[in-house]
């Protein structure tokens, strides 16, 4: 049986989700992040849906590089593949071949997707650009931390990043 877009679609929620709590889980890493939000003068709130759902996106993205045909070739996707789209990918690639959003996982996708056309309509800097490194930053951060939880060699999957702990 083949994957569905929207089963493909929710492995990468939560990847980006389950990311995401293995770093607040860590107590040290979690107060540098504070730290660093307070420096930035941002709040949690602002940033941390938005890289989750940046990961989310990663991920999602470089799935449709290669065949998948069921959620054993997402888990089998290295991390440091997702944190390299992440920082890397054209911001129009992450949001290519998304499935019908519900309510529930669309507004920090719309909310990306946005910030992402203000890059391609300002002369300059953009306005979110900050924002962006921001998240971008947070979300490597994340991906980081979970791949060297998972694997001591720094390779780990996607599978063994999720088999962490609940």
């Amino acid at each position: 049986m083949t994957i569905s877009n929207e089963q493909r679609w929710q492995f990468c929620r939560n990847f980006g989700s389950h990311v995401f709590d293995l770093a607040m889980r860590d107590a040290a890493l979690r107060e540098r992040i504070h730290r660093w939000y307070q420096g930035w003068e941002t709040k949690a709130e602002d940033i941390d849906t938005k890289a989750q759902a940046l990961i989310c996106l990663g991920l999602h993205s470089i799935s449709f590089d290669r065949p998948i045909a069921a959620t054993s070739d997402l888990r089998a996707i290295r991390a440091t593949a997702v944190a390299e789209a992440v920082h890397t990918r054209p911001h129009h690639e992450l949001f290519a071949s998304l499935p019908e959003l519900s309510a529930d996982g669309m507004a920090d996708v719309q909310a990306l997707r946005l910030m992402s056309y203000q890059f391609g309509t300002h002369v300059g800097v953009s306005p979110v650009a900050k924002q962006w490194a921001w998240m971008t930053t947070s979300a490597l951060t994340w991906l980081g931390h979970a791949n060297t939880s998972a694997s001591a060699s720094g390779r780990a999957t996607c599978g063994e990043i999720m088999d962490l702990g609940p």
